[in-house]
């Protein structure tokens, strides 16, 4: 098997990673909700990791929130930032020109899209989609700036595509917007693991993480990292804390206040590990993307798109006679593992002006043997 497909997860797992999980499961109790040597070991663990993600992302400890998946994180990011200026007193009587404003780019996956689209059909914020300039970043931040006015209540704006791995400039945009007092929530689901980012020395309010793609973690556990200038989030969801539980409400205090239910205490221990091995050099990953884009530019019946000077080693492509799944299920045929369709972002293939597409993405686990029998494949189809 040829595994291009790391951008809906890595593979395969670091084994350390692995192994630090499954070691986990034989000592830890459940963290927070005892006294006793087990549970001890449990929250131990889960602050070793919290203070890890801070030292690695320039936040606080009890900035770390740990969620099930990088879609509950960015859910949470936006509605709890946006839940007091979306109750039906503050908006019932707004027209759609008096409504909060939110910005998002034209490359955003649907994990940020569809809650905010959601609140728009609801009458409660009006959702405004900002075009990037794969050409130009400077472009793209000033097209952001002027998008901005006095009802805009919030920026949430990936870092980089899960579609065609372009980088955006969140360090500009989130500096310009932490100068007019919104807030900015960066969805990090690709870039974590490939760019470094201080959250607070940015002005980032919520950075929302999926740890099992560039970290290579295991499922089931990422964290979103809290900037100091983050508002006081709502809640999205309530429950057992371990923590004041004669209290009717969450308690006050991060991180308990956003970590309802019982923690993953293993898959946090691996996760800690794997954040141990990041490395931001650009390895054989982005080798073999520049060797894979020169040579399929020269092929008259594939056709690259979203390919700029600013990206992930993420490649996406079409075939001029076959659609993008039928593509997709024939390298599948050959042992070749890469993705087909739309990627959960409608927004980016309309920006790139695609009807879906075939979505290779590498990782340092590659080779160029196998980016050899790939193209080698892709002749051939």
């Amino acid at each position: 098997m040829i595994y291009f497909d790391n951008s809906a997860t890595s593979f395969p797992k670091d084994e350390r990673v692995i192994r630090t999980m499954c070691e986990a499961y034989s000592r830890f109790g459940n963290p927070g909700r005892s006294g006793h040597q087990a549970a001890m070991e449990a929250a131990e663990a889960i602050f070793s990791c919290r203070e890890a993600f801070a030292q690695h992302y320039g936040s606080s400890p009890d900035r770390i929130v740990f969620c099930p998946s990088a879609t509950l994180a960015l859910n949470m990011a936006i509605k709890g930032i946006l839940g007091p200026i979306t109750q039906p007193s503050f908006t019932r009587s707004m027209k759609k020109s008096r409504l909060p404003k939110v910005l998002i780019s034209s490359f955003e996956h649907n994990s940020v899209y569809r809650p905010l689209y959601k609140l728009e059909k609801e009458g409660k914020i009006e959702l405004v989609i900002v075009p990037v300039d794969l050409m130009s970043r400077e472009n793209t931040i000033s097209t952001f700036k002027k998008a901005i006015d006095n009802r805009t209540v919030l920026i949430v704006i990936t870092h980089a595509s899960n579609v065609c791995g372009h980088v955006l400039p969140i360090t500009d945009i989130s500096a310009f917007a932490l100068s007019k007092g919104i807030p900015v929530v960066v969805d990090a689901s690709q870039s974590g693991g490939h760019i470094p980012v201080d959250v607070d020395a940015v002005g980032i309010s919520a950075l929302c993480l999926a740890a099992h793609k560039g970290l290579r973690a295991p499922f089931g556990v990422t964290a979103m990292v809290l900037g100091k200038n983050c508002p006081k989030l709502n809640t999205l969801i309530e429950g057992g804390t371990g923590s004041l539980s004669l209290s009717g409400n969450m308690p006050a205090d991060l991180p308990d206040l956003l970590e309802p239910g019982t923690q993953n205490a293993p898959a946090i221990h691996a996760l800690e590990k794997a954040l141990s091995y990041v490395s931001y050099v650009h390895g054989r990953s982005y080798e073999i993307y520049e060797f894979l884009k020169t040579e399929m530019s020269k092929l008259c019946n594939i056709k690259l798109y979203g390919i700029s000077d600013s990206s992930l080693p993420i490649m996406l492509f079409n075939h001029t006679s076959f659609e993008s799944e039928t593509v997709a299920a024939k390298l599948s045929d050959k042992g070749i593992c890469v993705r087909g369709g739309y990627h959960c972002s409608p927004l980016a293939h309309h920006a790139l002006g695609t009807e879906g597409g075939v979505r290779a993405s590498f990782s340092d686990m590659n080779t160029f043997a196998e980016a050899e029998k790939f193209l080698d494949i892709l002749t051939k189809i």
